[in-house]
């Protein structure tokens, strides 16, 4: 019940109340039958398709069927940092949710790289992919995304959402995942280019960063991080401060407005890094 009560404090309940009201009725006969749907979700001026799973709090689903195109900032407005046949590297696509999206958008002519540790989250990227037609544009790839090659710890003992191979939860459930860097994959994927990046990856946003460093400095992509600002770890913070002395702007949606961020205040969830217009005309054009 406290799950329910708390989407009245949301932003995204008051950006679309009724609507959010309808589907909080419809989840709650949804869990208490235990049962999955197939909901539609807004990206840009598209839709595309996503399978809702029954499962625990917190397991990735509720929320964005509660919540779906206003459940973040990437959903509300990522589309205008995407173009047909950009590249894109999801890193933590979980479930698939914005690799789907970002495969939406790019078009056929595009590629979606989804990086994504845990095995039963692998399968439903592909499940998802499939049941929009994208599988020919969505390359899945089982690793952690890291600085370096390895084995690694992954705790998962606050749930699945926030899996980590560098928060320590206290380790009351964990497991073992190989990790890969977004060099290598570039590599391995023998891609030309990359035009953007999602990172969610609760902790480990700047080891991927730091093995991403020929990416950044030949491709320039824009960024998309996921940042809790005073969460008691000042890694994503460090992420922040990476990404500046790269010749990155860190900016935020304020009424849907794109806006340069001056100073990390709580509470941040998406800031979207371009590079310095100076250095790159993409950042520019993207900017524009």
């Amino acid at each position: 019940m406290k799950y329910f009560l708390r989407l009245f404090s949301s932003e995204a309940f008051w950006a679309a109340p009724i609507a959010t009201l309808l589907r909080g009725v419809h989840l709650a006969v949804l869990v208490a039958l235990k049962r999955d749907d197939v909901i539609r979700i807004r990206f840009g001026s598209g839709t595309f398709r996503f399978h809702y799973r029954h499962g625990k709090r917190y397991g990735g689903g509720r929320g964005l069927f509660l919540y779906r195109e206003n459940i973040e900032d990437l959903m509300r407005f990522g589309d205008r940092f995407l173009k047909v046949g950009d590249v894109v590297i999801d890193g933590g696509a979980n479930q698939g949710v914005f690799t789907t999206a970002f495969a939406s958008h790019v078009g056929p002519t595009g590629r979606v790289i989804a990086i994504e540790p845990m095995p039963y989250a692998v399968d439903r990227v592909k499940q998802n992919a499939a049941l929009n037609a994208f599988d020919p544009l969505v390359h899945v790839v089982q690793r952690a995304l890291s600085d370096a090659h390895e084995t690694v710890t992954l705790d998962l003992s606050r749930g699945v959402g926030a899996a980590s191979i560098t928060n320590d939860y206290g380790g009351a459930e964990t497991t073992e995942v190989e990790t890969t860097t977004i060099d290598t994959l570039v590599a391995e994927q023998k891609l030309t280019k990359v035009d953007f990046i999602k990172l969610d990856i609760e902790g480990a946003e700047l080891k991927a960063l730091q093995g991403a460093k020929n990416t950044l400095s030949t491709c320039r992509p824009a960024i998309c991080m996921e940042i809790s600002v005073g969460s008691g770890s000042d890694v994503e913070e460090a992420a922040h401060h990476h990404l500046v002395s790269l010749g990155y702007d860190a900016y935020e949606f304020v009424q849907g407005k794109l806006e340069k961020l001056r100073k990390l205040t709580p509470p941040h969830v998406n800031v979207f890094y371009l590079p310095d217009a100076a250095q790159n005309d993409t950042g520019a054009m993207r900017l524009a």
